[in-house]
């Protein structure tokens, strides 16, 4: 289960939870997705992102190694730096910017223990600093990261819960901190191969004095023939450095 960093990008908790059982078994995967977001952030007006993303995954039953390249869309008085957010208040003008988002790398290990039905995932991350900082979207240095996840299964329900932290490149256009994060959650698995489950995160903001980010998600997957997949999500978040409403898609093929 991997911690992506683009944490108001991928609804990155429901979408590390699905790739756990599928990276144990996938040599190679491949995916795109769109995310869809909405919330004043703090702000007098709503901000709206939509960002776009393409991931390669080569994995055996041990270990993964993900390249993961965005593009975002941003259109509000709210500034995006990254999974920054600079809030505002009301502007007279809107705030709006696009472009290639920072590429995340994620090397994983994983531990399976079989008899007690679950799964250790160790991760480490190293964001490259590839996006426009002068266009807010990146803060223009490298971020390294670090997690532990485990999945449980107990038959009915397989049960999540991941920590995480991230180590900030000093920016000279922002104030960044470093910042740990939290997740929880549980999905059923159906006969016929569909997913459905439901994870909560809480995140440290990645500006001090913020709120944390604090979301849930709900989403499913389904396959669509022996190798060809899809997850759709749905997410609230319930702090003012989170979303209010927002949801994506994403297709898996792997090979």
């Amino acid at each position: 289960m991997v911690k992506s960093f683009l944490q108001t990008g991928v609804c990155a908790a429901a979408a590390s939870v699905l790739a756990a059982p599928s990276a144990l078994g996938a040599d190679i995967a491949a995916s795109v997705g769109v995310e869809a977001t909405t919330g004043d952030f703090g702000a007098a007006a709503n901000t709206d992102i939509l960002i776009a993303s393409a991931d390669v995954e080569v994995s055996n039953e041990r270990w993964a190694l993900r390249f993961s390249v965005p593009y975002i869309w941003v259109d509000g008085p709210t500034e995006f730096i990254g999974p920054v957010f600079q809030q505002g208040g009301a502007v007279s003008e809107p705030f709006r910017t696009e472009g290639v988002g920072d590429v995340l790398v994620t090397a994983s290990r994983f531990f399976l223990f079989p008899a007690s039905r679950t799964v250790v995932d160790l991760s480490a991350s190293v964001k490259l600093p590839t996006a426009d900082e002068d266009a807010f979207l990146g803060t223009g240095e490298p971020d390294v990261g670090v997690s532990v996840d485990v999945l449980k299964d107990f038959d009915i329900l397989t049960v999540t819960a991941g920590i995480g932290y991230t180590v900030s490149g000093k920016s000279d256009i922002v104030d960044v901190q470093n910042r740990a994060r939290l997740s929880v959650g549980a999905f059923r698995t159906f006969a016929n191969g569909m997913r459905a489950g439901l994870v909560g995160d809480v995140r440290e903001p990645v500006l001090a004095g913020l709120d944390d980010v604090k979301e849930i998600s709900l989403y499913g997957s389904a396959p669509i023939g022996e190798r060809v997949s899809v997850i759709g999500y749905a997410l609230t978040g319930f702090s003012d450095t989170s979303p209010d409403v927002g949801g994506g898609l994403r297709l898996v093929a792997r090979f």
